[in-house]
């Protein structure tokens, strides 16, 4: 209840005390704490499970957003980040880790062995892992939007032209894989040739726009850095033009990272670095049990009861594999069906 309340529901610590107080339950905010640091340890393998597993995915989405933590000074919070590594279709886990800065070190640490489709929001940190080309750079359209509407007031002609051309590929998008009828999604293979036949063109014009207007504004402006954060990654952009099991943004990943950012709103800081790895391995669980549209409440009774029996028996690496194996999300949800819920809940 603790752990649901917190990471899935954002409802604080102090708060969760109050509430059980209300109901003649007289536990600390302390106690509150030790058993999620005690559950974090317990869920460590399962964690561990979902980091391999995500690592085996031809495609990775990856972002990251802030995580004030309470430092070494009293009163005082430095900027930590927690990152989110989102595996394809074949490994839907979205996999958090907390890192104490937002150094390009993390990222490149955690996807050092990776070798892949790499999405993600073009930060600079990034690169490294692209220059031997065993991770290739998809870049982000939604990315690509959100600069041009932010420099919408600057220059509202021309950034209305060129947010309507990257509507019309999102209608494409759309057409190949229609949100009303999931059925009907076409195959990876068709996404890319109905791309290539519709998208294409909207993409050569797109890119004359902003080739013809990139002299009109001053280096330093909005519009100019919009252009330029096109154009500069123009391959990376059009590969999804030939590879239908590329997105064409990484809004599944933003999505997985709300929890973060709705509960920071509430909890307002990690209490210390220890705090934010912990938080970590539980965001961990609940996100990829909602990408499995699993009840997370349900899924976690069993999987932390389970997990502590597994800590207490002898097995094999193998037996302790398989074991683990049957508690992410999508194999349990396979024996306890009841147990589904509609996405999003």
């Amino acid at each position: 209840m603790v752990a649901v309340s917190k990471f899935c529901d954002h409802a604080p610590l102090y708060r969760q005390e109050g509430m059980l107080a209300r109901s003649g339950l007289d536990l600390s905010r302390s106690t509150l704490c030790g058993w999620l640091a005690e559950g974090a340890d317990l869920i460590t393998p399962l964690v561990d499970l979902m980091r391999c597993k995500v690592l085996r995915s031809g495609v990775i989405q990856t972002d990251d957003t802030p995580v004030p933590t309470l430092g070494l000074t009293a009163g005082r919070a430095k900027e930590g980040r927690m990152w989110v590594y989102l595996g394809d279709r074949d490994h839907r886990q979205a996999v958090f880790e907390y890192s104490p800065s937002r150094e390009g070190r993390w990222p490149q640490q955690w996807l050092k062995d990776f070798k892949g489709f790499l999405q993600s929001d073009a930060f600079a940190g990034y690169a490294p892992l692209h220059q031997s080309g065993a991770v290739v750079e998809v870049a982000c359209w939604a990315h690509a939007r959100r600069k041009f509407h932010e420099s919408r007031d600057l220059a509202p002609g021309f950034c209305l032209d060129a947010m309507t051309r990257i509507a019309q590929l999102y209608a494409v998008e759309r057409e190949a894989r229609p949100a009303d009828d999931p059925e009907r999604a076409w195959s990876d293979e068709h996404r890319a040739a109905l791309r290539r036949e519709k998208s294409r063109p909207v993409l050569e014009d797109l890119f004359a726009l902003l080739e013809s207007n990139r002299d009109g504004h001053l280096p330093k402006s909005p519009v100019r850095a919009a252009i330029e954060f096109v154009l500069t990654r123009r391959k990376a952009f059009q590969r999804c033009l030939d590879h239908g099991e590329l997105e064409i943004d990484n809004n599944a990943c933003e999505r997985a990272l709300r929890c973060v950012a709705i509960g920071r709103k509430n909890w307002l800081f990690a209490g210390s670095a220890f705090g934010g790895e912990r938080a970590a391995a539980w965001f961990t669980l609940i996100a990829s049990a909602r990408l499995a549209e699993v009840e997370p409440w349900r899924w976690l009774v069993d999987v932390l009861t389970r997990l502590a029996e597994l800590r207490d028996r002898a097995l094999t690496s193998e037996q302790r594999d398989d074991e683990l194996q049957e508690l992410l999300p999508a194999a349990w949800l396979a024996r306890h069906p009841e147990a589904k819920l509609p996405f999003g809940r």
